[in-house]
């Protein structure tokens, strides 16, 4: 009887591990699949030598600390400037030779005995096989951390196709050292990894007239990383295409220096066609050494960010580190603008933005909500800005709300064409140039500072927009000698405008203000008398914007002196 029950025990855990052999993963009834990758074929085991020796002309590499095997035919490498003209020389391991050396598809045009060289098997196939296995319900992808964490993808980026609701891709954790790609604090989570020129996930419908995906799609506690030497080919991480109803958890990105981290994508890239990207939520992202953590491309709405860091300081090129030229945090419609508006209701709570050219760039987008941090704390901030509210020119942006933090930037605010309604809240400090511009071409219909720590020149570019409110708690500012700024002097709460002539008037004591002009007036034209004018020689100027006045007051002793008599006895109206 004992040898009955054994052999009826033996046979399940047989049939159990064929099962998983092909791919079927493991089902709890009434519940999604669980579908591992490496039951595809999947390996985490991308691997890096910096010891290769390769000589030119010769299609052989040898390693002392690689301990090449058998299983390590086939797989792909890619040997840094190893290829033609000092490109990277991408191939596959076609025999083991020994233990440290092995012989590659393609000769080196490199001669060197420290070469670096990653070599992994291509994953492409079996992930995306997993993927595809999950029924219409919906699955859990499950990515083991095994080896060294690092499922390399070489032949296509992964997707997940409209027709896939309720896809989860999860990583485990907790693995016994950090992956590559050198970026601090420790990932030790599964991650997907490329060198090249490939979106490493794309979700949703890739078709030139992309149909809305209401996915339900979770991606957690994974990574994706470009590993190329170059560091400069990867097109991005994650491309979501009219995507509705997403969540990402603790993912990390890094190293994508040329592209985005996270691509919230409305049209698909197809002007005209798609639809919103929506409905999502991004917890505890961490993305660094990327050009675009963040960035849109057509219509978008409804998304929160929640906590995490987004940084675009790395090694570029490798051994100089420095922020990327032209990166953004944040980028709302700056890249990809429509002449639309590219939607609104984000909210972003708790996210840091670190050592970006631009923190965030609002453009043509109605209704945000910053309560993050945005500075520059690494490298050189000259010609940086922290954050730019950008209505176009037809006035679409609208409803920003700028709280949280700004600091260090070299400009930390600026305020662009034709915003509406943008209050700033933020503590914003900087100390050595200007905490705030405002275009000259920029009108808000309702500007509101309310900084309690609010330091340096407060720009207002050629004049001063309608309903400006500035607090008394600001610091004095040091205006710049030629411009026309407004602040507020701490130490009378009085309301100051620098001249263009750089002597102040204070708007709220008794000031005497007084708009002339000197070629005189003819007898039937019509006079713009302004100050300051661009040309204070000319009477007549046409198309001259006003100076509103940004508070309530009293104007007393108005006089009126011409130099021309008029025509007529209804000559010489005035109007103020």
């Amino acid at each position: 009887m004992y040898c009955k029950v054994f052999a009826v025990a033996v046979t399940l855990l047989i049939f159990s591990h064929v099962a998983l052999a092909q791919g079927l993963g493991f089902t709890i009834p009434g519940t999604n699949p669980w579908i591992d990758v490496t039951a595809f074929g999947a390996k985490a085991d991308s691997k890096v030598i910096t010891d290769g020796i390769v000589t030119s002309g010769l299609a052989t590499l040898s390693s002392n600390t690689a301990q090449f095997t058998f299983a390590d035919v086939n797989k792909a490498i890619t040997a840094k400037g190893a290829g033609v003209a000092g490109v990277d020389l991408v191939t596959t391991i076609s025999v083991v030779n020994t233990g440290v050396q092995v012989t590659l598809g393609a000769s080196s045009s490199l001669t060197s005995s420290t070469a670096t060289a990653r070599y992994s098997t291509d994953n492409s196939t079996p992930i995306q096989n997993a993927i595809n296995a999950a029924p219409a319900t919906g699955a859990t992808i499950y990515f083991p951390y095994g080896g060294t964490g690092n499922y390399y993808i070489r032949s296509s980026g992964l997707k997940i196709a409209q027709t896939q609701p309720g896809i989860k891709l999860q990583g485990e954790c907790g693995g016994a050292s950090t992956p590559g790609g050198g970026a601090t604090p420790p990932f030790t989570c599964a991650s997907i990894v490329t060198d090249q020129a490939i979106s490493i996930l794309t979700v949703g419908d890739t078709s030139a007239t992309p149909v809305k995906f209401y996915a339900g799609l979770v991606v957690q506690d994974l990574g994706f990383r470009d590993v190329s030497p170059s560091l400069t080919r990867v097109v991005g991480a994650i491309d979501l295409i009219n995507t509705e109803d997403f969540n990402l958890t603790n993912i990390r990105i890094d190293n994508i220096t040329a592209g985005y981290g996270i691509l919230f994508d409305g049209n698909g890239g197809h002007a005209g066609a798609g639809d919103y990207t929506q409905f999502g939520v991004v917890f505890h992202p961490q993305i660094y050494f990327t050009k675009f953590p963040i960035q849109t491309r057509g219509l978008t709405s409804e998304i929160n960010l929640y906590g995490g860091n987004l940084g675009c300081y790395g090694n570029i090129p490798p051994g100089a580190a420095s922020i990327i030229a032209g990166s953004i945090g944040i980028d709302i419609g700056k890249t990809h603008p429509l002449t639309t508006t590219t939607g609104g209701e984000w909210g972003v709570f708790g996210t840091h933005v670190l050592d970006c050219a631009t923190g965030v760039y609002d453009y043509n987008n109605s209704v945000m909500q910053w309560f993050g941090v945005a500075e520059i704390v690494s490298g050189s901030r000259t010609g940086t800005t922290g954050f730019v509210v950008d209505g176009d020119t037809t006035g679409r942006a609208g409803g920003v709300l700028i709280g949280g933090s700004i600091n260090n930037f070299d400009t930390d605010i600026m305020i662009t064409s034709f915003p509406r309604n943008t209050k700033i809240l933020a503590s914003v400090t900087q100390p050595l140039t200007t905490a705030l511009n405002i275009d000259s071409a920029a009108l808000p219909s309702t500007l509101i500072l309310t900084a309690t720590d609010y330091t340096g020149t407060t720009a207002i570019g050629s004049q001063i927009p309608t309903d400006v409110t500035i607090p008394q708690e600001g610091l004095p500012a040091t205006p710049a000698s030629g411009s026309r700024t407004l602040y507020v002097d701490s130490t009378s709460s009085d309301l100051t405008v620098e001249k263009s002539d750089a002597t102040t008037t204070d708007l709220e004591h008794n000031a005497v203000l007084i708009f002339s002009c000197t070629s005189g007036f003819t007898s039937s034209g019509t006079a713009l008398v302004l100050w300051p004018a661009s040309n204070v020689t000319d009477c007549h100027q046409t198309g001259v914007l006003e100076i509103p006045v940004p508070f309530a007051g009293t104007l007393r002793n108005l006089r009126v002196n011409a130099n021309v008599g008029g025509v007529n006895g209804s000559s010489g109206v005035v109007t103020l």
